[in-house]
């Protein structure tokens, strides 16, 4: 905008030449018919033309407003991922009567936005709240002689601080079964369910289990109920994870 000399800050009055170039000055930088501007005539937006659908977004590197594509979320503000059990079979070996860490080797199908990391059985998410829907699959359990063995029950771990913000399953000891059978099989239940929580700094988590001391061993596997799906083989258990970053 062009500098227009006044009697107050001149102390004296004007002349006519600086009245008449007042009034070119104003003339000049008037406002006129704003439909013909385009938003890159302004000095703080870049004059690249954008592409469809892109945004504009500051840069302050060249301190600007420049068109950028726009973050591909889950939609409505909602980022998504989406993690499937890795190479290594999930199996439950041994009873244990404490929280064990369970084996999935969790792998990314889908993170477009980066909101987790992955690093063998946990994964690492960064400040925000959360709703994580788990599905490990339905349990099927082989006892090699008779006696009274427990289901496992699961939980989501917060690793970081030893809490945990959800879980599968009732009381250890609701859990029972007993046969007078030598190497006995017996299908379970699914185990599947969400957990809503929020955290403020990052933190890594893992699917724990435990259950009821049982009188002999008893092998506790995760499959689906159709041994033709394709997921369902000797070395890939069917484990998913749904993450949805709300906030």
């Amino acid at each position: 905008m062009s500098t227009i000399t006044t009697r107050s800050s001149k102390g004296s009055p004007l002349s006519h030449t600086e009245m008449d170039t007042n009034l070119t000055n104003l003339n000049t930088d008037k406002l006129e018919n704003i439909n013909n501007q385009n938003l890159g005539d302004l000095a703080n937006v870049s004059s690249t033309a954008p592409s469809n659908g892109q945004v504009l977004t500051y840069n302050t590197s060249n301190t600007q407003w420049e068109p950028q594509t726009a973050a591909s979320g889950g939609g409505g503000g909602i980022s998504r991922a989406v993690l499937q059990s890795g190479g290594n079979p999930a199996m439950i070996s041994s009873t244990t009567n404490t929280w064990t860490q369970q084996a999935w080797a969790w792998e990314e199908l889908k993170d477009d936005d980066g909101i987790v990391t992955t690093s063998g059985n946990t994964f690492t998410l960064s400040t925000g709240t959360y709703l994580v829907d788990v599905n490990l699959g339905q349990m099927y359990g082989f006892a090699p002689s008779s006696g009274t063995v427990y289901w496992p029950i699961v939980a989501l771990r917060n690793s970081t601080d030893t809490t945990y913000p959800w879980g599968w399953g009732g009381d250890v000891s609701d859990t029972q079964l007993i046969s007078t059978q030598s190497s006995w099989y017996h299908s379970g239940a699914t185990v599947a369910f969400k957990a809503y929580f929020q955290i403020f700094s990052s933190k890594t988590f893992d699917l724990v289990y435990k259950q009821n001391t049982s009188s002999g061993a008893f092998y506790v596997y995760f499959k689906g109920g159709n041994a033709e799906w394709d997921n369902n083989t000797a070395t890939r258990s069917p484990g998913w994870i749904v993450i949805e970053k709300l906030a």
